[in-house]
């Protein structure tokens, strides 16, 4: 009697696993986002299958689709790119594409010392790596650590968000810091000394 039990119970659930296995859920994704989606493998690839309708982000500029992988963003002015890591929560905690850093413009790509993430947007770029956390650069400060290589250089990785200091605006790095006023313009700081 237990074994006959025990079978139908197994029956039963092969059954419903069986059925719940073969639901599928479809989402609509379309347009620009659907070819940036479909250019990186579509559901086969990185960010695999949709998770959402395409919504619009309710500025009247952008729009979105999420993925069991990521989140592809859109705007008629930068295109569309895909974030997937700790980059978009900072992103959306300063107001996504309503924000200081406006649109994505480029995918989020692996930096080129394969230790951190960066995403650019139409008004500056968001660094992370896992010893620093994500940090936003922007304006003068991050036209000058542009110029000095990036995280290449000799500042490293941006280890703050620009934020006011005194009479100036700042940004932290591993290695020093950048200090901007409209009179003197982005000074850098290494750690133990100037290096302008």
């Amino acid at each position: 009697m237990r074994v006959a039990t025990r079978s139908r119970i197994l029956a039963i659930a092969f059954c419903v696993c069986s059925l719940t296995a073969s639901i599928v859920v479809a989402f609509e994704v379309h347009g620009k986002i659907a070819q940036k989606w479909k250019s990186l493998g579509g559901a086969g690839g990185s960010l695999g299958s949709p998770i959402s309708d395409e919504t619009d982000i309710g500025d009247g500029r952008g729009r979105f689709s999420n993925f069991q992988g990521g989140t592809i963003f859109w705007s008629k002015e930068t295109g569309a790119h895909s974030m997937y890591g700790p980059i978009m929560p900072k992103w959306i905690a300063l107001h996504d594409g309503r924000g200081l850093l406006g649109y994505p413009t480029s995918d989020e790509s692996l930096t080129p010392d394969k230790r951190g993430h960066y995403v650019h947007f139409e008004n500056g770029s968001i660094y992370w790596t896992a010893s620093t956390g994500a940090h936003e650069v922007h304006g003068e400060i991050r036209d000058k650590w542009a110029s000095l290589h990036w995280e290449r250089g000799p500042l490293g990785y941006p280890i703050s968000d620009e934020f006011q200091s005194g009479v100036y605006r700042r940004s932290n790095f591993q290695h020093g810091f950048i200090r901007w006023t409209a009179e003197t313009g982005a000074v850098v700081t290494r750690s133990g000394g100037n290096i302008d």
